[in-house]
């Protein structure tokens, strides 16, 4: 096999590179470059070639290997690669590489430096967790997502640059590394790297205001604060974090700017005081779990520009009494407003397609439900458990068998 060149993408044979468009005819047409083309993938690795023509590492070979360099045809390098890799001093990332995979370096314990290309824009969960030698990382200006606990337990990690680019840190990210447990680099009770807020004390009380310019809330930032009453968010920041307000026990109010595009799995769930809020147009995804458990919740406002519900998104709100199903959601993940025992009123609007497993499990004070023809899907159980349900309107297409009614529920054909 043949790759360009000037890219690495294996060759198709055509006269020019589909990817980065090189002329390849000299190479074609000169056999004394021919030397030019890599003929070969190198050994040291397992494979998966992708649709664009490059390909993804599935595997290295040599665990004991001290140093690596990855082929220019490479874009992924696929998760746990180099796991536990704990020879391994030094490796060489190509400008090729899209994105750092689930746990690609955990445990690589004798990794002290590493260059991140400025082709990457996502660094995954555990992505260089536990490399205890590593002392400093640069986020190039392409990355926007940082995965939780990506550089988790690097205790030697003193240094850490991270780009404006940056939109979304996960939790635990930065946690136990030595940059982390430095208390110089913590100012007023609060640590931040470069304009994200990656963590505050738990003994905050009372009410903060973030500061202007803040740019992102890590994962978990104000997780267990259960003394925070109420925050203010800027409008500089476009993202709430994965647990970010997870058992804030007595935040009751929360005011979330225009800015936030998205709502992180866990962000507010457990929040027990929590009894309103309203979400602005600019977001459009509700993560997973994102206010479960917020059982004093009673009314929740849902815009136009949430495309999705994530799974158990308001779980055991056993205070939520309506909701509306605005007309940009598509779909309700699975368990989504399961045990919301105070529900007495849900309406869908006729754009939703999908209703997941489980979605209103044990909604015990749901009397009536009209599904729009809209809905192609409603999974197993979704219904189960509304003991107080009389009457639901469906579409002629959607089959009752596994909807789990109660047995004196009347079905409404549309």
């Amino acid at each position: 096999m043949k790759f360009c060149p000037e890219c690495g993408t294996a060759w198709s044979g055509a006269k020019y590179c589909a990817e980065c468009g090189a002329d390849l005819r000299q190479y074609i047409e000169a056999p004394e470059l021919e030397s030019l083309w890599q003929k070969e993938l190198p050994s040291a690795f397992e494979y998966e070639q992708l649709p664009s023509g490059k390909y993804k590492i599935t595997a290295l070979k040599d665990k004991n290997a001290k140093h690596v360099e990855i082929p220019s045809c490479v874009e992924e390098i696929g998760s746990s690669v180099f796991y536990g890799c704990s020879a391994l001093t030094s490796i060489t990332i190509p400008p090729s590489v899209t994105s750092i995979g689930w746990q690609v370096f955990f445990g690589c314990s004798s990794l002290t430096s590493v260059t991140i290309p400025d082709s990457v824009t996502s660094i995954g969960r555990y992505a260089f967790s536990e490399c205890a030698s590593l002392t400093s990382v640069t986020i190039p200006d392409g990355v926007t997502s940082i995965g939780g606990s990506a550089f988790e337990k690097c205790t030697s990690l003193t240094s850490i640059t991270i780009p404006d680019s940056v939109r979304s840190i996960g939790d635990w990210a930065f946690d136990d590394t030595a940059y982390y447990n430095d208390a110089s680099n913590w100012k007023n009770d609060f640590l931040y790297i470069g304009k994200h807020l990656i963590k505050a004390k738990t003994a905050l009380s009372g009410h903060y205001d973030i500061k202007d310019g803040t740019l992102c809330i890590g994962g978990g930032a104000f997780e267990e604060c259960s003394n925070l009453t109420s925050i203010t968010i800027p409008d500089s920041v476009t993202s709430i974090g994965g647990s970010a307000f997870r058992e804030c026990t007595s935040l009751t109010s929360i005011t979330i700017p225009d800015s936030v595009t998205r709502i992180g799995s866990y962000a507010f769930s457990k929040c027990t005081s929590l009894t309103s809020v309203t979400i602005p147009d600019s977001v459009t995804s509700i993560g997973y779990c994102a206010f479960s458990k917020c059982t004093s919740l009673t009314s929740i406002t849902i815009p136009d520009s949430v495309t999705r519900i994530g799974g158990s998104a308001f779980e055991k709100c056993t205070s939520l009494t309506s909701v509306t199903i605005p007309d940009s959601v598509r779909s309700i993940g699975d368990w989504a407003f399961d045990g919301c025992t105070s529900l007495t009123s849900v309406t869908f609007l006729d754009s939703v397609t999908s209703i997941g497993y489980h979605a209103f499990d044990g909604c015990t004070s749901l009397t009536s439900v009209t599904i729009p023809d809209s809905v192609t899907s409603i999974c197993d159980g979704a219904f189960k458990g509304c003991t107080s349900l009389k009457s639901i309107t469906l579409p002629a297409h959607i089959a009752t068998d596994d909807l789990e009614l109660p047995a004196w529920c009347e079905i409404i054909r549309i």
